[in-house]
């Protein structure tokens, strides 16, 4: 197996690990387990769209030029960065290798403050 197969293989594995213990942690009752995982779903899409954007940003990438790298339109990018979109296992091995990091860093929840200054005038009380 060559180098990139073996990245979405882990990067497969280590997903299918994170999702059994979401839904495994909520065993209790069926209603309260589809709650819970769509609630943990959403933070997880939100910390590895965060995790993404902090680690494209320390690299001094834009958006267009790591889409480009990992052959995702910027749309795309951005929807995952916002965390309205989980990525594939393929695509999160693709971004990994562009941002030169494991695949399971891009699990680690980001560091420091991720909040971005708002633009234009400041709201008024």
């Amino acid at each position: 197996m060559d180098e990139h197969a073996l990245d979405i293989l882990e990067s497969h594995r280590f997903l299918i690990g994170e999702f059994s213990r979401i839904v495994c942690g909520y065993r209790d009752a069926a209603w309260r387990k589809e709650f819970a995982t769509q609630e943990d779903l959403g933070k997880l899409r939100r910390n590895v769209g965060r995790r993404i954007a902090q680690l494209r940003r320390e690299r001094g990438l834009t958006a267009v030029e790591l889409s480009s790298r990992v052959e995702l339109t910027p749309r795309q990018l951005t929807r995952i960065e916002g965390g309205h979109q989980l990525p594939s296992t393929d695509t999160l091995a693709r971004i990994a290798k562009a941002l030169t990091v494991d695949v399971k860093e891009l699990w680690e929840l980001p560091k420091g403050d991720l909040t971005r200054p708002r633009r234009g005038r400041p709201r008024k009380c």
